[in-house]
């Protein structure tokens, strides 16, 4: 069952053509509210079953404001683990979180549909300004998920029209149009919200990445590497997967730099820089770390399938690379690898390893790799 309830979470934050990792994970963490407007939210509901009680006069309503504020504590913890910078959970915590915004809203709307039957003017003013503020509220926080949005707002309609016709008063029959024309306006204000987030989303998405790439290679950049490097460790330090970092040093570059210029320097580490994403596999990452310097960092490799790694990378970039139709040039690479362990799980530590492993490899003849032991 609760499977079968993270996957509705899950369909209700899909973002259908649009999907993409990054954006979704940025989304997601939007559906987090601040402090005073989550104290505003859950005063304001505690604030509408008391005078649900007090309009209907039956105290078996009570029970519902403690399932309302269990409700809230969850959110507000779920809060939490979304913020987290590289939160693995973020996902699985924002469906959950979908699911408890929509049962908020029923429970708002199960507040809206007794306030309306009492019918007196009271409770209709309060029930319609409860309505006002959740659909407010749901529009503009839920902005980034049309398909959340347009529940949550199915739900707030349906308790409108459910408790205008249990009144049975015809004076609130000018009621029902203006119900249908709000429910109208907030989908339309939830669509302009969702455009103009997403739009700012994305801007920040492209500032992202390129802020983490070497405008040369297209490969990863230093600070690539260490946001990559410090997630491998931490979940190394969780005992999740072991993570290894080589360090790439290119053998005689200084010597075709200084030979045939700077310009053929560049074609060369564009073309060792493609070799080397040629090697990896889709989710490990190959950056320029420096001049002729490269790292990459892999995760869940075995010794064997690292040595193989290690020596494709070799044999690789030793290949002639063509600078004219009649010549070409050659490079050789020296490699160091440092692989986590419980003794090397700092990013500092795991860097310091890979580096004295790539000193040990160029000074035993270079063309070839160290593994740290």
């Amino acid at each position: 069952m609760f499977v079968g309830l993270q996957r509705v979470g899950d369909w209700l934050l899909r973002l259908g053509r649009e999907e993409d990792s990054f954006l979704r994970s940025a989304l997601v963490r939007t559906l987090v509210d601040d402090t005073w407007l989550a104290l505003s939210t859950i005063a304001l509901t505690q604030i509408g079953w008391a005078m649900v009680i007090a309009t209907t006069g039956n105290f078996l309503f009570l029970l519902f404001m403690p399932i309302d504020l269990a409700l809230w504590v969850g959110r507000r913890r779920l809060r939490h683990r979304i913020v987290l910078p590289r939160s693995a959970e973020i996902e699985t915590a924002g469906a959950t979180l979908a699911l408890l915004n929509v049962g908020w809203s029923v429970l708002v709307a199960t507040q809206v549909i007794l306030l309306l039957q009492a019918g007196n003017l009271r409770a209709l003013v309060l029930g319609m300004m409860l309505s006002v503020g959740e659909r407010s509220y749901t529009s503009t926080l839920y902005a980034g998920f049309p398909r959340l949005t347009r529940a949550c707002a199915a739900i707030s309609t349906l308790a409108q029209m459910i408790g205008l016709w249990l009144a049975f008063n015809p004076q609130l029959v000018p009621m029902v149009p203006m119900a249908v024309a709000l429910s109208l306006a907030f989908l339309l204000l939830g669509r302009r919200a969702h455009a103009t987030l997403l739009e700012a989303v994305k801007a920040r998405q492209i500032a992202h990445r390129q802020s983490r790439l070497d405008p040369l290679t297209g490969l990863g950049n230093r600070l690539a590497k260490l946001e990559r490097l410090e997630a491998i460790c931490e979940a190394a330090g969780a005992g999740e997967r072991f993570g290894s970092l080589l360090y790439i040093d290119l053998d005689g570059f200084k010597l075709v730099n200084d030979r045939f210029g700077h310009a053929v320097g560049d074609r060369v580490l564009v073309e060792v820089g493609r070799r080397l994403s040629a090697c990896l596999r889709k989710h490990d990452i190959a950056c320029r770390t420096g001049g002729d310097e490269f790292a990459v960092l892999v995760t869940a490799m075995d010794e064997f399938s690292l040595r193989h790694l290690a020596s494709t990378i070799v044999s690789s970039v030793q290949e002639p690379i063509a600078i004219t139709e009649q010549t070409s040039v050659n490079v050789g690479a020296s490699v160091g690898i440092a692989t986590t362990s419980p003794e090397t799980t700092s990013p500092a530590c795991l860097m310091e390893t890979a580096d004295a492993a790539l000193y040990d490899a160029k000074r035993s003849g270079k063309g070839r790799f160290v593994i740290a032991s």
